[in-house]
C-alpha cells in the first residue's frame, strides 16, 4: 500500500516514487497498520470475507438410493455406486451455493453410510 500510495502522490507531480515511498515509511508505517486492522474489523463487520447465508448445508434422508453425483459413500474407496445401495444416513453435512450465479451448486457433497440391498 505504501507503494500505491507514492505512486499516487508522484502522479500528482510531487517527488519521485521511492523517495515519496520513503518519506511515507518513515513518518506513517506505524499509522497506516492501525489503518488495515480498522479496514479488516469493518469488513468482517459489514460481511465481507466472511461466509454468509448464500450456503445451505446438505443432508441425505435414510432410504434413498445412492447417487454418487450427489453424496459420498463414507466408507467406501469412492466413484459412483450402484444405485443398489441404500442410504441408512448422512455422516457427514454437505454444502451448496444457495444463491447467485451459481445457485444449486454442490460445494461440498455430504457423506453417507450405505446399507447393501
Amino acid at each position: 500500500m505504501i507503494e500505491q500510495l507514492a505512486e499516487l502522490i508522484s502522479s500528482c507531480g510531487v517527488g519521485e516514487v521511492a523517495d515519496n515511498a520513503n518519506q511515507i515509511y518513515k513518518h506513517a508505517a506505524d499509522k497506516l497498520w492501525s489503518l488495515f486492522t480498522a479496514a479488516r474489523k469493518l469488513n468482517k463487520m459489514i460481511g465481507e470475507n466472511v461466509v454468509s447465508d448464500d450456503l445451505m448445508v446438505s443432508a441425505i434422508g435414510g432410504g434413498h438410493s445412492f447417487d454418487g453425483e450427489h453424496m459420498e459413500d463414507t466408507y467406501g474407496q469412492g466413484g459412483v455406486k450402484p444405485t443398489q445401495h441404500a442410504v441408512i444416513c448422512t455422516t457427514d453435512l454437505g454444502l451448496c451455493e444457495m444463491d447467485g450465479p451459481r445457485a444449486g451448486k454442490v460445494l461440498l457433497k455430504p457423506k453417507v453410510a450405505l446399507h447393501n440391498l
